[in-house]
């Protein structure tokens, strides 16, 4: 009988965890920070709410003065929670797909140095047909940050490098999609 409750007491535990989470990885977080490769620049992303409610976002771009000291470059109210911000040394940045949806709407969506948004691109955007049917709905999500395998930062553009070797540039001064 005592075996029989140590193996029935987790199922319940199991599927209120699972209805619970909103993402894969749990519940959304208050706030979470993302960093430049070199560590030079940030992305701050505070989540405010009220009840169970999101009531604000923000997202806040920053460095460090030569003391040490943070020093805001931009910050804005966002309209979403990006699931992940790539950020390069030089201040650009990159959110890649919203939190807890399939990944769809908001795949990439590029910031000027001023933090307006510039490029606001859809998963069917960056993939053909094709790709969406034969990589990214054979598995279990659609998020665009579950397929690259390397991201490259240049002054100019933005390099990500799908797993099955499709590469998705943007020009980071307009946020156009360039074509090999």
């Amino acid at each position: 009988m005592l075996i029989r409750r140590i193996v029935l007491l987790p199922l319940p535990v199991i599927l209120a965890g699972a209805l619970l989470a909103v993402d894969r990885v749990g519940l959304m977080p208050a706030a979470f920070i993302f960093g430049s490769q070199n560590g030079t620049h940030g992305f701050y992303v505070r989540v405010e709410r009220q009840g169970p409610d999101v009531d604000r976002i923000t997202g806040r771009l920053f460095t460090y003065d030569r003391k040490g000291r943070e020093k805001i470059l931009w910050e804005r109210r966002l309209d979403y929670v990006p699931r992940r911000v790539l950020v390069s040394d030089f201040g650009a940045v990159v959110a890649l797909n919203e939190w807890a949806r399939r990944g769809f709407e908001h795949a990439l969506v590029v910031f000027d140095g001023s933090g307006n948004v510039i490029a606001d691109y859809e998963l069917e955007d960056l993939l053909g047909p094709q790709e969406i049917a034969s990589k990214v709905r054979q598995t279990a999500s659609n998020r665009l940050w579950d397929f690259y395998s390397a991201v490259k930062f240049t002054r100019e553009d933005l390099c990500i490098r799908l797993e099955w070797g499709k590469e998705i540039k943007i020009d980071l001064a307009t946020g156009k999609l360039l074509r090999n």
